[in-house]
């Protein structure tokens, strides 16, 4: 893959930890490396950094650091990709400090369960300023020009990428603990490249299957009714979504449909009395594609299968179920391993695609069953293992995946969730910024949504999350609605909302009708700098440039000789305040 000039060659330093023989064995090597029963091969030159052991008996990996010199300026952008969906992901100026799990989080972890929706369970390095980490892939920015570094190697462990501006460094850390091997593996494979931004696309669109679905937009219960659902409020809410949404748009029931998260095929009656067959035939009669949400790998306490089958819960090494998150009460993840649970699990989406006749799966919390190693395998491994099966038994069927560590979604779901959930507020009271990464937050979601771009049409396509325009049930600022929409409208590649519009003003209609135009955009470049977001972006034959303002303060923008548009009309209209951005506030102009 010749997609630009590579990094500079550096020497880099391997550190291996494993047991052989029941004794821990730690090596340090530059080059390849041989030593009794284990042999090292390696790659090393200024784009490929690779890794390959070799061994005739049985070996349990500790650890895997490589280690390298690279200069970091103070004017650096690093960017650095968060561990799963939900988590943070974004570029840090080098001399800031990265946050972690707080401390009040950590207190109350004991009941929250807080570190099992990100790292925090097995990456514990302190971090100090001028210390940034991220997951299978990142970059360095100095204006136009980018580092990008990925591993090609997570299916067999995740790949950390841990930069440190003070010590000059980059280390890529493999989460490898616990591995069995008694054969040959490659342990470490890291691209590294140089250029424009165009090679950070370019590399995805290389390892992309060009398996594409289509981009849709639609609709989620979730956003407005959450659990509080029920056959009237489906069937009334799909009765307003035939007068805004074209034919082959989605239409999506989220969680609240069953009795309980686990118990997948026990339909709560009083809720839906019909069962779902006749919504799903009442969609596909209107044209639109139905969708069903259910999170596979879990199972509330309370559940009927976490009472009858406790033998599907995932216990760790001390024979202590595993929890997965405080959601619904607490909930356990399932032993994917176990055959009583894939064989439970083939025939739910047997049912729920073949029976009842679902076109669309969202697939959330997916994490919870790669929390920990199992098997001699990494947690890498065994989501990546869980991922294909996944894909297996939805075959042809179309998989969004939600709550998933990103890169083992590559290719095996058709959309993908590359942000935590919004909020009905902007980012959420001052105490839940307290919170983990992965919380809830509007303002985090569209951080995201801009940052993860890259992937978007090409390992899948991007699921921005929601945008929501209504009056009511929400505390979002007009100004933040109209952002909202904008980006994830020209970002995502499918776009839902979850309002009842029957409720809508003039203006959330004539917006809602623009959702078509936007959705078709084609993004052309995106630059952010303490939250002002400039990207330009084409449809059809337009050129269009935006800038849009994610903070409470009014922000300065160069649009001299820009003629400003009308958001909702696409009219040229009067700029009142030139060259200023109103706090929340997106303008659009020619291109």
């Amino acid at each position: 893959m010749d997609l630009t000039s590579n990094i500079s060659k550096t020497l880099t330093m391997f550190k291996l930890q494993f047991y052989s023989n029941n004794k821990l064995r730690e090596i340090s090597f530059f080059d390849n490396y041989e030593e009794n029963d284990v042999k090292i091969s390696v790659i090393n030159n200024s784009s490929h950094i690779k890794l390959e052991l070799s061994t005739n008996q049985k070996v349990i990996l500790k650890s895997l650091v490589a280690e390298t010199d690279f200069k970091l300026s103070e004017n650096d952008k690093i960017f650095v990709n968060g561990y799963q969906s939900w988590t943070d992901s974004q570029e840090f100026s080098a001399n800031e400090k990265m946050k972690r799990l707080p401390f009040f989080a950590k207190i109350t972890n004991k009941f929250f369960k807080f570190k099992q929706y990100g790292d925090y369970t097995f990456f514990k390095q302190k971090l100090k300023k001028g210390d940034f980490y991220g997951f299978a892939y990142a970059y360095i920015r100095n204006e136009e020009n980018y580092k990008f570094f990925a591993s090609n190697n997570e299916n067999f462990a995740h790949t950390i990428i841990l930069f440190s501006v003070k010590e000059q460094k980059i280390r890529f850390i493999v989460d490898c603990e616990n591995i069995e091997m008694t054969n040959t593996a490659t342990l470490l494979d890291i691209t590294q490249l140089k250029g424009s931004k165009s090679i950070i696309n370019e590399y995805f669109k290389s390892i992309s299957d060009n398996k594409k679905a289509t981009p849709k937009i639609g609709w989620t219960s979730w956003y407005n009714y959450y659990q509080k659902i029920n056959e009237k409020i489906i069937l009334s809410n799909l009765e307003q979504f035939k007068n805004y949404f074209p034919k082959g748009s989605q239409f999506q029931i989220d969680d609240g449909f069953q009795t309980a998260v686990g118990d997948w095929l026990s339909i709560d009656k009083y809720k839906f009395p019909n069962g779902l067959s006749p919504i799903v035939e009442k969609i596909h009669s209107l044209g639109y594609e139905a969708g069903l949400w259910l999170a596979p790998f879990s199972a509330q306490k309370n559940s009927k299968l976490a009472k009858d089958h406790p033998d599907w819960i995932l216990k760790d090494n001390n024979g202590k179920k595993v929890f997965g998150g405080i959601n619904w009460g607490g909930f356990y993840a399932l032993d994917f391993y176990n055959k009583d649970v894939k064989n439970y699990l083939k025939n739910v989406f047997d049912t729920i695609l073949n029976y009842w006749n679902f076109d669309l799966i969202k697939l959330d919390f997916l994490y919870s069953v790669a929390i920990i190693p199992q098997h001699g395998k990494s947690r890498a491994k065994v989501m990546s293992e869980a991922m294909d099966f996944l894909r297996e038994i939805v075959g042809e069927k179309k998989i969004l995946g939600c709550g998933v560590p990103i890169a083992q979604a590559f290719n095996n779901v058709d959309y993908c969730r590359i942000g935590c959930d919004i909020s009905l507020d902007w980012n959420g009271k001052f105490y839940e910024k307290w919170l983990h990464r992965e919380r809830v937050s509007t303002y985090n979601s569209l951080k995201n949504t801009i940052f993860r771009h890259f992937l978007d049409d090409n390992v899948f396509l991007n699921d921005p999350d929601v945008f929501l325009l209504r009056n009511d049930n929400i505390k979002l600022t007009k100004n933040q609605k109209i952002t909202l929409f904008l980006i994830n409208s020209i970002f995502g590649s499918l776009v839902f909302t979850s309002d009842d519009f029957s409720k809508y003003e003039e203006w959330q209609k004539l917006l809602l009708k623009n959702l078509e135009y936007f959705h078709k955009a084609k993004v052309l470049s995106v630059e952010e700098n303490n939250d002002l977001v400039k990207f330009s972006f084409k449809i059809e034959n337009k050129t269009y440039l935006a800038f849009s303002n994610l903070s409470k303060k009014t922000m300065q923008i160069n649009c001299v000789n820009l003629q400003l548009l009308d958001i909702f009309t696409f009219e040229k209209k009067q700029d009142n305040f030139q060259n200023s951005l109103q706090p929340f506030e997106t303008k659009l102009y020619e291109g």
